[in-house]
C-alpha cells in the first residue's frame, strides 16, 4: 500500500468516525427531546381526563343541588309522597336527560333506600347500603358526596346531595352522569389519542389480570400487566412504549380515583409516536448523507492535494535519481524552490549530485 493511499484510509477512517459519532448523538437527543415531549403530552391528556371526571360530577352536584333545594320537592320526598315527585319533576328530567345524558336520578331515604327512581320509575324500595357507599355517606354526614362509583349497573359519576325540609334533614337526592364509551370517545376526537379503561379482575385468565371496562377502540392493545400493577400500587401514572399491529405507541397508564380516593382501576391513554419516529429517521439518512458527502469531498480533497505536493514530486526526484545513476549529472532538479520539506529534499539532492 502506497503512502497516498495509506493517508486517505486514515482520513476517511476519522472522518467517518467523526460523523458516525456526530450523528449518533443528534439522533439520541432527539429520541430524548421526542421522549419528554410524548411524556408532556401524556400528563396533558391524564390532567383533561381527570378534569372532565371532575367536570362531570361537579355537574352532577349542581343539577342533583337545583332539584334538591326545590322547596315543592322538599316537602313532597319529606311526606314521602312518591306521586308528587314524579309530578315535579319526571318530565324535566326527562328533557334534562334528552339534552346532557343523565342516565340515573334518584331519592334516598336514610341510610341508602331507594325511595325513587326518576329513570326507572317502577323500581323503589330497595335497600342499596351494601354497595353504594355515596348514598351512605351523603346521609350519615349530611354532606356532598361525589365521584366515581360502581352500581348495579357499572360505574357511574355520582353526585349525592342531602335533602331538607324545614332545617330537618329527610334523605338523599343522586345524579349519576355516565363514565363511558362516548365520554372517552369524544376525548379521543378532541386529542387524537385513545383511551381504554381496565379494571382488575377477581381471577387472572388468558387475557391477565385486568378487563378492558370500556375504550374508544374495537380491540385495545394487549400492553403490559406489570404497567397496571404498578400505577394501580403506586397512585402514579407509569410511562412507557409499545409496538401494536406494526405500529409504534406511547402510553400512560394512570390510576383511576373513587369518591372515597381509592384507586379502583387504571386508564390507558396512547398515543401513535411512528410520525414522529418517521421525523427522527428522515434526520438520520439526511445526516448519513452529507456525512457521505463530506466524506467523498475529504478523501477527493486529500487525494488530489497529497498527489501534487507530494507524489507527483516524489515521482520528478525519483526520475532524475534514475538519470543520475545512469551517469547524468547535468540534470535540472524541480522543486526545490518550494519553501516546505520537499524542497529541502530536492535542494539536499541537488547539493548530493552537484
Amino acid at each position: 500500500m502506497n503512502i497516498r493511499t495509506k493517508l486517505l484510509v486514515v482520513v476517511v477512517s476519522i472522518v467517518t468516525l467523526a460523523v458516525a459519532l456526530l450523528t449518533t448523538v443528534s439522533i439520541v437527543a432527539q429520541y430524548q427531546t421526542l421522549r419528554g415531549h410524548e411524556e408532556e403530552r401524556l400528563q396533558m391528556l391524564g390532567e383533561v381526563f381527570e378534569k372532565q371526571l371532575g367536570e362531570q360530577g361537579q355537574a352532577a352536584v349542581l343539577l342533583a343541588t337545583a332539584y334538591a333545594n326545590m322547596p315543592a320537592v322538599q316537602q313532597a320526598f319529606a311526606e314521602q309522597d312518591r306521586e308528587a315527585l314524579i309530578d315535579l319533576l319526571y318530565e324535566s328530567y326527562l328533557a334534562t336527560d334528552a339534552f346532557m345524558g343523565v342516565p340515573q336520578a334518584q331519592f334516598h331515604l336514610p341510610p341508602a333506600t331507594s325511595f325513587l327512581r326518576l329513570h326507572a320509575l317502577d323500581k323503589y324500595g330497595d335497600d342499596l347500603s351494601a354497595i353504594r357507599k355515596t348514598i351512605v355517606a351523603s346521609n350519615e354526614t349530611q354532606s356532598v358526596v361525589r365521584g366515581l362509583e360502581e352500581g348495579r349497573l357499572g360505574f357511574g359519576i355520582r353526585g349525592v346531595v342531602p335533602v331538607y325540609y324545614q332545617e330537618e334533614h329527610v334523605g338523599a337526592f343522586e345524579i349519576g352522569m355516565n363514565f363511558d364509551e362516548q365520554m372517552l370517545n369524544l376525548l379521543a376526537e378532541t386529542f387524537e389519542a385513545d383511551f381504554t379503561v381496565y379494571l382488575p379482575q377477581a381471577e387472572s385468565n388468558e387475557d391477565g389480570k385486568y378487563s378492558a371496562y370500556v375504550s374508544t377502540l374495537e380491540e385495545p392493545p394487549a400492553t403490559e400487566d406489570a404497567w397496571r400493577d404498578d400505577a394501580f400500587a403506586g397512585g402514579e401514572p407509569v410511562y412507557s412504549t409499545f409496538k401494536w399491529q406494526g405500529g409504534n405507541y406511547d402510553v400512560m397508564v394512570l390510576p383511576i380515583r373513587d369518591y372515597a380516593d381509592n384507586v379502583f382501576g387504571v386508564v390507558e391513554i396512547t398515543l401513535s409516536r411512528d410520525s414522529a419516529l418517521r421525523a427522527i429517521a428522515g434526520n438520520r439518512n439526511l445526516a448519513i448523507a452529507i456525512g457521505v458527502i463530506v466524506l467523498l469531498v475529504a478523501a477527493a480533497g486529500v487525494w488530489y492535494t497529497f498527489d501534487r505536493l507530494v507524489v507527483r514530486p516524489m515521482q520528478r526526484m525519483a526520475a532524475v535519481a534514475a538519470h543520475v545513476a545512469e551517469g547524468e549529472i547535468d540534470v535540472d532538479i524541480a522543486d526545490k524552490a518550494r519553501d516546505d520539506e520537499i524542497g529541502e529534499l530536492a535542494k539536499a539532492f541537488e547539493a548530493m549530485i552537484g
